[in-house]
């Protein structure tokens, strides 16, 4: 169960997953090392599952696509596959089993994935998304 400085935490954290634990410490009134081993126990409880970096790729010139793409039972092999005819340096597989991953790519370079896409005889579409969470 959670209690209200457990929330107060999670709440500083969410906005700010880099916040000094000394800050924490201070908006609750407890001590660092109280505080640490409150977000220890968060963490070790899978209340906090982890920390991640969030990157604007748009300003690196990348936008994001979520690419659709039609696999026949026991061919996921086939995206790999398709993927690694292109040189794409970052994106997302939610699974290959499934029909979907995301790629944080340029147009250019999601062009030529659709492509490899077909060319390996699998069905795709793609949508541009404002943001992937």
């Amino acid at each position: 169960m959670l209690d209200k400085k457990d929330e107060i935490i999670l709440d500083m954290l969410s906005n700010d997953a880099r916040i000094a634990v000394t800050e924490i410490a201070k908006k609750l009134g407890i001590s660092n090392t109280a505080t640490k081993k409150r977000i220890s126990r968060l963490e070790k409880n899978g209340i906090i599952r982890g920390y991640r970096l969030d990157v604007d790729f748009q300003m690196m010139g990348k936008d994001n696509y979520m690419i659709l793409v039609n696999v026949p039972s026991g061919k996921s092999s086939l995206i790999q596959k398709a993927l690694s005819e292109t040189d794409i340096a970052l994106f997302k597989a939610n699974n290959f089993e499934r029909t979907m991953f995301y790629a944080f790519v340029s147009e250019k370079v999601k062009d030529r994935i659709m492509e490899s896409m077909r060319k390996n005889g699998l069905d795709c579409l793609s949508v541009k998304v404002s943001r992937v969470i």
